[in-house]
């Protein structure tokens, strides 16, 4: 079994190959196989709630792998169980191959198998891809299927990418697309290429104007908010709850980070489509905002595994939530996220233990009936870490999040280390900077609002503070290293979350 199908391309250096692969799945080598599938939980958080294992012996019905060896599409989509496998560019198991890899299983899952034909079958991703020859943006965008007609959509593509040959990538797309008034949104459905594994949008705080693709390692993630997941062959479209509704405010860009996996042997050309359905006041009453628990002040020795950090956060008011998310990056081995309430045992409301699917493809808990928090109630975020570099690391190379959307929306909650309770970001009356603030030669200082836009194109000033601090109405450099990179009239302030230039009145 694993000489005549898994090594043969769910090795592949993209996939599941080396010590530690793709949702924590190996098939370099019999014995890694052997231990990867049988009795193993699935990375995925859907399966694993389920009660499911990669392979059940003497139950293939019950085993994951075969699952997603023989479930296409929409029947995995729909419990969240992620994509079919293999993905474009290895052909899957043939009808002699799957009837042995269940014969395996149902006798039990010895690690001596029986010899057996194998055989591969045709590609079963013309339902998940969308197929096309073009390269040049326009001609790209003709392969996809048109718009929704069930409602008002925003039709929205990244450009074209390049998915070098043998790599798992994100990349990351400024969308040139100027909102001039608020989108309030309560879907996304998204359509991907060959090799296509999932779409997340985000707004960005800190847009530049520029709009060719960048690898998502090289983008400050802090700099970004979620919006929805858009789908993809391995990622889920999002429909919020019936009633609730996001807004993007005027002067934000849109962001697409796109996740491919190319197991060729060249470099493909690939784009994304992405369609936001575009909702009211009247059809959203609700209007859901984005609150964050974040632990950001911590350093991961270098050498070290099972670090572990506990952040809690206290709330003052009842809330209810209607999508919730963990995050780390790769180096997590385990997040976890639990509602204390009163002497209560602590209620678990997310477990993962895959740091690269958390930074890539969270599972993303949806509650039809919005989950309530109460006043007086206690968030606890756990998140614990291997760290196998030669350096210690910490924010933003790593990360410690919960991301939820809460209602009555009133902007922009955060629960940062050093915070006991929530805070709002945005609004309040007392300010830095006034009308007429123009900022100096680096653009620092010059006056911004949370929607406004005012910092695009600003020099190297390109983030407007007050999204996380509503005194910090003006435009800075975050990560400076010294004052000189703060120009005129301002200095590189320093906390343990980062750095930013602040000017010298503020």
């Amino acid at each position: 079994m694993h000489e005549k199908i898994f090594s043969k391309g769910c090795a592949n250096e993209a996939c599941h190959s080396g010590e530690k692969g793709i949702a924590n799945l190996t098939f370099t080598d019999l014995q890694g196989s052997y231990d990867s599938l049988v009795d193993g939980v699935p990375a995925n958080g859907a399966a694993a709630g389920a009660g499911l294992v990669r392979v059940k012996p003497g139950d293939a019905a019950a085993s994951f792998l075969y699952m997603k060896l023989t479930e296409h599409g929409p029947a995995l989509t729909e419990k969240s169980y992620g994509a079919a496998m293999p993905l474009s560019g290895i052909e899957p198991p043939g009808e002699k191959s799957l009837a042995a890899i269940k014969a395996w299983i149902d006798a039990g899952a010895p690690m001596d198998g029986d010899d057996f034909a194998a055989d591969l079958a045709e590609h079963h991703h013309e339902a998940n891809y969308v197929e096309c020859e073009a390269t040049a943006a326009e001609d790209m965008q003709k392969c996809f299927k048109p718009t929704p007609t069930d409602g008002e959509y925003l039709r929205i593509y990244t450009p074209p990418l390049e998915i070098p040959p043998g790599r798992e990538i994100m990349l990351c797309s400024e969308i040139n697309l100027a909102i001039d008034e608020p989108l309030l949104i309560d879907r996304a459905a998204g359509q991907q290429m060959n090799g296509g594994h999932h779409i997340a949008v985000f707004t960005t705080l800190a847009p530049t104007g520029e709009f060719a693709p960048l690898d998502c390692d090289d983008v400050d993630m802090s700099r970004l908010r979620f919006v929805m997941g858009a789908g993809g062959a391995g990622g889920l479209d999002t429909a919020l709850p019936e009633g609730v509704g996001v807004r993007v405010l005027p002067g934000q860009r849109l962001l697409v980070q796109s996740h491919y996996i190319n197991t060729t042997d060249k470099p493909t050309i690939v784009m994304d489509a992405v369609d936001l359905a575009l909702t009211t006041e009247e059809e959203s009453p609700t209007l859901a905002d984005s609150f964050a628990v974040i632990d950001s002040e911590f350093e991961i020795p270098a050498k070290t595994r099972g670090f572990e950090r506990v952040k809690e956060c206290r709330l003052e008011q009842d809330y209810d939530i209607h999508m919730l998310l963990g995050h780390t990056h790769e180096r997590g081995v385990m997040f976890r996220f639990d509602l204390l309430r009163g002497d209560a045992e602590p209620e678990l409301l997310y477990y993962a233990t895959d740091g690269k699917l958390l930074r890539s493809n969270p599972e993303i808990k949806l509650y039809r009936e919005p989950l309530q928090f109460k006043a007086g109630d206690r968030l606890r975020m756990t998140c614990r870490w291997d760290n196998d570099d030669a350096t210690a690391v910490g924010w933003p190379e790593e990360m410690c999040v919960t991301f939820m959307y809460y209602s009555p929306g009133e902007g922009f909650l955060t629960c940062d280390t050093a915070d006991e309770t929530p805070v709002t970001i945005g609004g309040g009356d007392d300010k830095c900077r006034e009308p007429g603030d123009e900022g100096n030669e680096k653009g620092v200082g010059k006056l911004c609002s949370v929607a406004g836009g005012e910092c695009v194109g600003n020099g190297t000033a390109t983030l407007c503070l007050e999204n996380f601090d509503a005194f910090s109405n003006y435009c800075t450099l975050i990560n400076c290293q010294s004052d000189a990179d703060c120009g005129a009239g301002a200095y590189c302030a320093v906390d343990p979350a980062g750095s930013a230039c602040v000017p010298n009145d503020c």
